[in-house]
């Protein structure tokens, strides 16, 4: 619909307000468990940190918030929103794993997420020689089946006896 502009703030400002508050509950999390990470130096907060912040920039970014505050005229930073997308992928992957001790419940879980972080690569670099649309498909496709992993990797690790994955899945 065709309206003035200050039409168009008015509307999208409560909007903006929430996704600020979001991205901002984002990067506390992100800050207060590199902390964590200091303190105890657990690889697993090490990885909960990157993925939070993968995913931090690619909310930023995808709702336009990076855009219009932090580079507006940097075009080509939108070549890196693939290594957003990868990076929260492979660290969501690997902080699992090291969450719910997979290893130790499910042995072959470790030549799994080397094959489905290695996909992740290879499709990350399909992006950058040209394959564009397609490699964003086949990540989006990838992330959909390490979802899918994940969560069946933590209902058999809870079928274990693992307490940690009850609450992961919680």
């Amino acid at each position: 619909r065709v309206a003035p502009l200050k039409v168009y703030f008015e509307e999208n400002h409560p909007k903006d307000l929430l996704q600020g508050i979001y991205l901002g509950i984002m990067l506390v999390m992100a800050i207060f468990n590199f902390f964590i990470f200091f303190t105890v130096r657990t690889k697993v907060y090490l990885y909960y940190v990157i993925y939070v912040l993968s995913f931090a920039c690619f909310f930023a970014y995808n709702k336009g918030i990076s855009h219009e505050f932090l580079w507006p005229n940097a075009v080509w930073f939108n070549r890196f929103t693939p290594i957003f997308i990868s990076m929260g992928i492979s660290f969501g992957l690997l902080f699992a794993n090291s969450f719910l001790d997979a290893e130790k419940y499910f042995p072959i879980s470790e030549k799994i997420t080397k094959v489905l972080i290695s996909l992740v690569i290879v499709f990350l670099l399909f992006h950058w020689i040209g394959f564009g649309p397609i490699s964003i498909t086949l990540l989006n496709l990838v992330a959909f089946i390490i979802v899918m992993y994940v969560l069946v990797m933590a209902t058999y690790i809870w079928m274990q006896g693992s307490e940690e994955a009850l609450f992961f899945l919680g």
